[in-house]
């Protein structure tokens, strides 16, 4: 929420915005880096909250990996190489501010390591969901049990499929296929982050996929 005194044209053409009842601006937090670009012209004046604030500095100032660079087991960081880590930095940043996003990387430069290494440093407590094209679902759990088998891998997957209990913790790893198919099962359990590799599976969005994974 921004309060504004006088609507200010600057602001009005640069972000998509609603005027609140008491003459506030209402606009999604994903666009508060772009209020840098007007702050200290007069026209506006700024009524910020302090996470409001710091999530604008943040969003605002130049990326440092450095910032948001958790530690990792030694095996992994020794390996990692710095894209890798600014990847990892860079998810953890938009955990901590609640935001989506998207790691798009290359084929090839090791996607899986990284988001592994996010997982793996976020919760180690509850259970994370992992959605992948079939053919890729054994990569996944082989790469996961070398880099860090202290994490709990679940194979939501066969005939006999069914999903962890709550209390345990760890990544549970299911296919497009499946998640269209059980996807009012998959519904009802709680998870903390959901990844979908190979994420071009859901870009049409009237697609079943597309609204099973929404």
């Amino acid at each position: 929420k921004v309060g504004l005194f006088s609507f200010g044209k600057e602001l009005a053409g640069i972000v998509d915005c609603d005027e609140g009842e008491e003459g506030e601006l209402l606009l999604d937090k994903a666009l508060f880096g772009s209020l840098s670009s007007v702050e200290g012209n007069g026209a506006i004046d700024w009524d910020f909250d302090p996470s409001a604030s710091l999530l604008c500095d943040a969003l605002s100032k130049k990326w440092d990996r450095v910032d948001y660079l958790k530690p990792l087991p030694p095996v992994v960081e020794g390996m990692l190489r710095d894209y890798q880590k600014e990847g990892i930095s860079w998810l953890n940043f938009l955990y901590e501010q609640g935001f989506h996003g998207l790691l798009a990387d290359d084929m090839g430069l090791g996607k899986t390591l990284q988001v592994l290494s996010f997982l793996h440093q976020v919760s180690d407590k509850q259970w994370h969901l992992v959605v992948l094209p079939s053919s890729l679902l054994f990569q996944w759990e082989k790469e996961a049990n070398k880099y860090f088998p202290d994490i709990n891998i679940w194979k939501y997957y066969g005939i006999d499929r069914v999903l962890p209990e709550d209390g345990e913790g760890g990544i549970v790893l299911t296919t497009y296929q499946l998640l269209q198919r059980d996807y009012e099962k998959l519904a009802s359990k709680t998870f903390h982050c959901i990844c979908l590799d190979e994420a071009q599976k859901i870009k049409n969005p009237r697609s079943k996929t597309f609204l099973a994974a929404k």
